[in-house]
């Protein structure tokens, strides 16, 4: 096994989007619940999209009929060069193919972020719960020419429980180097390294956390990589070009408006 101890951030963990992903869990609800297991099966594919499957073990102690995920899909990503200037970059994602097997699922959007409702409006529930989440994201090109990157939110800083145990399995899509590899543990605008036990096989990445976490705290990976390890990354290309064409159909509308009616 391998324990990372590094001490000092290199990264400063702030995602913008991250913020809005506050809101409690289970927002609408007095409900009173105990996480006691959150574990994150995540694949990295090449074109910088990922398959996420959460389970999360609950013990409810009072009727509810559910738990909310808040999955955030903007903000930017802030870190520091080689050089230790503060810089950002897109951290826009794309969410979709929500499912929770046999569970009811309501989706509904909040800010930047979609609210995915696992339980039935029927019917509640009491004591343990094991809910498993699946939904797929797309990140956005984040325009840097010098680097790629892996930046995600395994367990994320918005539950509202402390959670006892939190473990995880990663699939790259090729190989990686895992000396630019760094853990973030803690709240938004915070955290440390050295807090996470893993271990390699290949491209697949398997740990746990050493220690349980508080209310809204949470674990960020990022893994830099060579520019050039993701392909076709999703872009808003298309959107560039309508807001193009329709500039130019403005200007051509103004001026056949000047032709005919003159000054």
């Amino acid at each position: 096994m391998i324990k990372n101890r590094k001490k000092a951030l290199v990264l400063i963990s702030v995602c913008l989007g991250m913020l809005l992903s506050l809101p409690l869990c289970a927002a609408g609800q007095s409900i009173q619940y105990d996480t006691l297991d959150y574990h994150v099966d995540l694949t990295v594919h090449e074109n910088n999209s990922y398959a996420v499957q959460e389970t999360i073990t609950v013990d409810f102690r009072s009727p509810a009929h559910g738990i909310y995920r808040y999955i955030t899909t903007g903000g930017e990503v802030f870190f520091r060069d080689e050089s230790g200037e503060l810089r950002s970059i897109n951290g826009r994602l794309h969410i979709g193919n929500v499912d929770a097997g046999d569970v009811p699922v309501q989706q509904s959007f909040e800010g930047d972020n979609v609210v995915v409702r696992l339980g039935s409006a029927d019917q509640t529930v009491t004591g343990l719960q094991t809910y498993t989440l699946r939904y797929e994201a797309e990140a956005y090109d984040d325009g840097v020419a010098e680097f790629d990157q892996v930046y995600w939110d395994l367990i994320p800083t918005g539950w509202e429980t402390a959670i006892e145990q939190a473990s995880f399995r990663i699939e790259m899509p090729q190989d990686f180097d895992e000396a630019q590899m760094e853990w973030i543990t803690g709240s938004v605008g915070g955290g440390q390294t050295g807090e996470v036990t893993w271990s390699r096989s290949g491209n697949v990445i398997t740990g746990s956390l050493d220690r349980s976490l508080v209310a809204y705290e949470g674990v960020t990976l990022r893994i830099l990589l060579p520019e050039g390890y993701f392909t076709g990354e999703r872009t808003d290309v298309w959107m560039a070009v309508i807001a193009g064409v329709a500039s130019v159909a403005a200007a051509i509308v103004a001026l056949m408006l000047f032709l005919r009616y003159g000054k």
